[in-house]
């Protein structure tokens, strides 16, 4: 009974005793984890790796770090031995992300806090759901994230960098095509073939040098799955080309020309039917030197510019002619703004304001 209690005293005073740790060294099974292709429908995917203690001490996981929310992980608690084996286990979140993925998992482990980076990657099928909410323009088996590129204002000599993306919904790789016939707008793919499943980007490359005349512009881009596709959809590059005033001196800014525009407020009042309105706008060059009139611009469908001249001397006024189709304006009150762009290098832009009842 002597020999026995003596004997759970003593492991008991081991069990007390700290554990000395020395350098790590492990032996992984594997050293990163592919899910391969599966559907977001079917909700979370688990996998795992493995290392095995090769060293003559024990060794421990301290923590593991997943890249990102996206991904959770859980690993091997307490001491591990010599001669054992540890595992690492981390669940990817497909919801609300088809396409491919690439994360890593960091472990430190060890009593010197060694680091081992576990890449994990996989393909994601999306949901309908989640393909109509992110992808909404579709042919065939392309889908694109936009059905219109807005790059706002870019000021005249600059250029811009946009970008989307495209995921493949078909069974088989495809290589998108598209065409554009504006040479100030230039199309990249960061992949010619997009696997079934996966997602690619397209980058838009606007050079307003190319332009020829100031203002909003809008650039039809056609796409099509692959060459030959019946299938196909458009998408427009939307931009709003502003002139450079920023080298103007004060000395040039005061001898340009001078716009002024009489009225700034048309009013039609109440219009009826399809008849053709016309008005007449004032347009007088207060500088110094030529007004040249570069584009006159309205968004409204019915509302155009149908005479104007492209220059006005200084001192010198000339008539815009406005031409309205009463049916295309929408009913009930509308206001519209017809902007004249010009070499004016203080009001580059002149917006005269259209007012209409339509009943």
């Amino acid at each position: 009974m002597k020999i026995m209690r003596a004997f759970i005293t003593t492991l008991a005073l081991l069990a007390s005793l700290p554990i000395l740790f020395g350098a790590s060294r492990v032996e992984w099974l594997a050293e990163s984890y592919d899910f391969g292709t599966f559907h977001e429908a079917n909700g979370p995917k688990t996998g795992s790796v493995a290392f095995v203690n090769k060293g003559p001490e024990p060794t421990i996981i301290n923590r593991v770090r997943p890249s990102c929310g996206c991904t959770g992980a859980s690993f091997t608690e307490g001491i591990i031995m010599p001669g054992d084996t540890a595992r690492i286990s981390f669940t990817y979140n497909p919801i609300g992300r088809p396409g491919r993925f690439e994360k890593t998992v960091k472990v430190f482990f060890g009593e010197e806090n060694a680091m081992k980076v576990i890449p994990i990657s996989g393909t994601v099928i999306g949901t309908p759901e989640t393909l109509n909410s992110d992808y909404p323009v579709a042919a065939g088996g392309l889908r694109l994230s936009d059905s219109r590129i807005l790059a706002g204002a870019v000021t005249y000599g600059k250029s811009r960098n946009l970008f989307m993306r495209g995921y493949n919904q078909s069974n088989d790789t495809i290589r998108p095509v598209w065409t554009c016939d504006n040479p100030a707008l230039s199309i990249g793919i960061s992949t010619p073939a997009i696997a079934p499943g996966e997602v690619a980007s397209f980058s838009f490359y606007f050079n307003t040098r190319d332009i020829n005349e100031p203002g909003p512009l809008s650039i039809p881009v056609t796409f099509r799955p692959s060459e030959g596709a019946e299938d196909s959809f458009t998408v427009n590059f939307m931009a709003d080309v502003m002139a450079d005033t920023s080298a103007i001196s004060p000395l040039e800014a005061k001898k340009g020309a001078r716009i002024y525009v009489a009225p700034d407020l048309v009013d039609l009042g109440i219009v009826k039917g399809s008849k053709e309105l016309k008005r007449d706008i004032t347009i007088t060059n207060e500088g110094q030197t030529d007004l040249i009139i570069k584009r006159i611009y309205c968004d409204r469908d019915g509302i155009r510019a149908t005479r104007y001249p492209s220059k006005v001397p200084p001192g010198k006024s000339n008539k815009i002619t406005i031409t309205v189709r009463a049916d295309l304006l929408p009913e009930g009150p509308s206001a519209s703004s017809l902007d004249i762009y010009s070499n004016d290098p203080v009001h580059p832009v002149k917006s005269v304001r259209i007012a209409a009842i339509r009943e």
